[in-house]
């Protein structure tokens, strides 16, 4: 039995002599590493930003919001205890509607979608909301005053000191906010804010019976008195009375969840690009364990056992998953810093908080351990077939280590389970998602298997038609596809794998671009009109129609809860109390509806399940969305009580409808045959196409000249705004891309490496029969250029085979495929790897006949 210190000298010097061949295992694992460790450095550096800026940007410790005024009921109970607490409070309204010029100016829009937040007294209670000029913060409680988000002032003309009109009140424009990170003022938003004094409020007349508005009541909470602990014990209560409480550690909720939604997908990519280098690091170790089968037959032969050789290699296999690891992770960590002080180029401006990204110990950590695992997983059977190797391989250096056949059968299914088991741990420890960490081990399997079996089919098919083929070069390039030694199925697996991943993001970029480009689809409506009063939608289908509009409808909205079904209270207990963590389905059971009517259903919908009704039937039932069913446990025949501002509604559940929410027409998750329901109080919305941006500005403008309550949104600006987002993130994703084919070209080069000693036995032959170097380097560029094309090729058909199924069922929404950048990045890839495998290869061509007959 060999000793440790003996074991790990044998490693070190196997190691010495491997020269450039352990390099491509430990970049390899060093380009997967730096992936995962500058993922979790950034989102790690994401979520640390708004933990130290929580209190700033929410400008309190504790809010209660909900949708009726909260100088009543529970919300006054819960105020009172608060106060009694010693918390000071302000309170706080948002609501959307449309700031107008008092006086138009024709080389300036005069009307601009906002969303406006009413404050009180004494808000923001940490950090501060900085102006233009300075200090006019305090002057808002002084006079009917705004201050506005610098894009507006710009999108209306607008200087300190010009009025406008703000429903019914004419206001001055004190100037505009400063949006610095980390204050109130950063807050995201589809609509840009507008700050307004609380006490003018009532004099805008926005605050009427249906109106979509957001009531808060804002807390600075005394020493000692914890918000998350206040917030627990008084959840049950809030829940009863319809409100939501949030504290300052779940500030900037949509972007926490939209990062943890993000940084999820992120992490996928990385771990794709981790096991891309894994598989890099099987290949680089195989062809290093190959040349170093006649080394470990001559320690079997002084007395090593398998046991000590299976040691000796698996410390020299850690020793390089440590080094790879280590170069990789702290690559990462130091890259992350590096986009940290360039995060202003990638959109950290679009983000509430102050980036700062910083040396992350546990980020290097995290990546040292995923690049060891999956180092040890991979190099599990090279080892295994070494150690096994016979002493009576030193008489000659025929035969394998592992016989018979199904010993080395045995081996190779030994090494994909235990390959997919470190998958699924390393995707289960960076996601910490069971459901993530099964779907992307079965997705790898499955793209695996189906890469193998196009390399094994494309290896039958080279058999059978390259002695067919004419030209001597390009017939002998296509036999080393199916000759001993081969590394067909690696690279194409490989390249397949590279490719799949960079394809199928292009085509998801592609596929939500063309989606998000309202203007460039005819057959979506570009224009809402909303909070359309019941006296004013006559004259609003007027206006609309005189402006040429089509794809025109108006349909009733009116607010309402879901009380009971089947005269039991909706489940609440098990809603997640943290809003960030909180689930869709949290949120269906805790929300507030906009509920319609109709007599029949539209383009956009499907009756899946039960009989949608016909006209006005006598009794009043109603139609779900299934998700919306499934998720509260309703099925066909329920009987729903709806809260509809205080008086309820019962109706009777006869159908359940798939909406096509993409179609982007008014619609609701629970619609309602026309009956008692009409008389309810209730707005309209409207929809319309209206081509032309000066066309639709128009219209904005007459409709507010001529009811200042109406919020008029151009979808085409928010898909504009979202398509910037989309770019800022493809960004990330492109730079993540570009990792896993740097890792895949390094793995490339393993893999015909690995196959290097048996091209020089073919050359020695070759030169012995006449060929030139020139020769040789035609039949090896056939060859790589072949495999380089075949990998492309595979990658591309999975690529578009996947988007074309997996978008519409996501999306609701026809693939888009970016040809043009497909081919440029098939080009790229084509020419890449016939580089790397050419630069590898290119020793084959220079040995002489002797030199491989003196390795023999």
């Amino acid at each position: 039995m060999i000793r440790a210190r003996t074991a790990a000298w044998l490693a070190r010097t196997e190691m010495r002599r491997a020269g450039g061949t352990l390099w491509f295992c430990v970049i390899s694992i060093a380009v997967g590493v730096l992936a995962i460790t500058l993922i979790r450095s950034l989102t790690e550096g994401l979520r640390r930003s708004i933990d130290d800026q929580a209190q700033r940007l929410l400008g309190a410790d504790l809010v209660i919001s909900g949708s009726e005024p909260l100088e009543r009921g529970p919300a006054q109970a819960l105020r009172s205890a608060l106060e009694a607490a010693g918390a000071r409070g302000a309170g706080s309204v948002r609501f959307y509607s449309m700031l107008a010029r008092a006086t138009p100016r024709p080389d300036v829009r005069g009307t601009q979608l906002i969303r406006v937040r009413a404050v009180g007294s004494g808000f923001p209670f940490y950090g501060s909301i900085d102006s233009s000029p300075a200090d006019q913060w305090p002057r808002l409680a002084e006079t009917p005053s705004l201050l506005v988000d610098p894009g507006v002032m710009r999108s209306l003309g607008l200087e300190p000191g010009d009025r406008v009109r703000l429903g019914q009140l004419e206001a001055e424009v004190l100037g505009a906010f400063i949006k610095t990170p980390g204050s109130p003022a950063a807050e995201f938003s589809m609509a840009p804010y507008v700050f307004l004094h609380e006490r003018h409020l009532a004099a805008t007349g926005l605050l009427a019976t249906g109106s979509r508005v957001q009531y808060e009541q804002v807390y600075a909470l005394p020493p000692g008195l914890s918000a998350e602990e206040w917030k627990d014990e008084h959840w049950d209560a809030a829940v009863l009375g319809k409100l939501t409480l949030r504290t300052s550690k779940e500030a900037a909720s949509n972007v926490r969840r939209f990062l943890s939604r993000l940084s999820g997908f992120m992490t996928v990519v990385g771990l794709v690009t981790l096991f891309l280098g894994a598989l890099g690091i099987g290949s680089a170790m195989h062809a290093f364990m190959s040349s170093k089968l006649d080394h470990a037959a001559i320690l079997r032969c002084v007395g090593a056992t398998s046991k000590d050789l299976f040691f000796v290699y698996s410390l020299l296999s850690l020793g390089v998953a440590l080094l790879g690891s280590l170069v990789g992770a702290f690559g990462g960590a130091l890259f992350a810093v590096a986009l940290g002080r360039a995060s202003a180029a990638l959109g950290a401006g679009l983000l509430p908080t102050e980036l700062a990204l910083h040396l992350s110990p546990n980020a290097i950590l995290h990546g040292v351990a995923a690049g060891t695992l999956s180092t040890l997983a991979f190099t599990l059977v090279p080892i295994w077939r070494t150690s096994a190797v016979a002493p009576l391989r030193v008489l000659g250096r025929s035969g394998d280590a592992l016989r018979p056949v199904g010993a080395r059968r045995f081996a190779g299914a030994v090494g994909v389970v235990t390959a997919l088991l470190a998958v699924f741990v390393l995707s289960l420890a960076e996601t910490e998602s069971l459901r993530i960490g099964v779907l992307f081990t079965v997705a790898i399997a499955l793209a695996l298997g189906v890469l193998f079996g196009m390399a094994r089919g494309i290896v039958a098919l080279a058999s059978a038609m390259g002695p067919r083929l004419g030209s001597f070069h390009l017939r002998q390039g296509i036999a080393n596809l199916h000759r001993p030694g081969n590394q067909t199925s690696a690279v194409i697996v490989v390249v397949g794998m590279g490719f799949l991943l960079l394809g199928t993001l292009l085509i998801l970029q592609s596929s939500l671009q063309q989606l998000l480009s309202i203007e460039q689809r005819g057959d979506l409506p570009n224009l809402f009109v909303i909070d359309i009063a019941p006296d004013q939608k006559d004259e609003v289908a007027r206006l609309i129609g005189e402006a040429g509009a089509s794809e025109v409808e108006l349909n009733p909205m009116i607010s309402a809860r879901i009380g009971r079904v089947n005269g039991r209270s909706v489940d609440q207990s098990r809603v997640q109390r943290d809003d960030v963590q909180r689930s869709w389905e949290d949120r269906m059971r805790t929300r507030e509806y906009f509920l319609s009517y109709r007599g029949e259903p539209i383009s956009a919908e499907s009756v899946t399940q039960g009989k949608f009704w016909s006209g006005r039937p006598e009794r009043q039932e109603a139609s779900l969305e299934e998700g919306l069913a499934k998720s509260l446990g309703i099925d066909l025949g329920d009987t729903l009580t709806l809260d509809i501002q205080g008086l309820p509604l019962e109706a009777t559940v006869t159908s359940f409808r798939e909406i096509r929410w993409q179609a982007l027409r008014p619609n609701a998750m629970i619609l309602l045959s026309p009956g008692e329901i009409e008389s309810a109080p209730k707005m309209f919305v409207a929809s319309l196409r209206l081509p032309g941006v000066e066309a639709r500005q128009a219209l904005q403008e007459r409709l507010v000249a001529r009811h200042e309550n109406l919020t008029v949104v151009d979808a085409s600006e928010a898909g504009q705004t979202a398509l910037m987002i989309l770019s800022r993130v493809s960004a990330v994703f492109t730079l993540l891309g570009l990792l896993a084919v740097l890792g895949g070209a390094v793995i490339v080069g393993g893999a015909i490496a690995s196959g290097r000693f048996a091209r020089q036995k073919e050359a020695m032959l070759f030169k012995v029969l006449g060929a030139s170097r020139s020769d040789l380097r035609r039949i090896l560029s056939a060859e790589y250029v072949t495999l380089a094309l075949l990998g492309t090729a595979s990658g591309w058909l999975l690529a578009e085979l996947i988007g074309r199924a997996a978008i519409p069922a996501l999306f609701d929404a026809a693939a888009t495929v970016p040809y043009f950048a497909l081919g440029a990045l098939a080009a790229s890839a084509l020419l890449l790897n016939t580089a790397v495998g050419l630069l590898v290869g290119r020793r084959v061509s220079s040995h002489t006949p002797l030199s491989i007959l003196r390795e023999e």
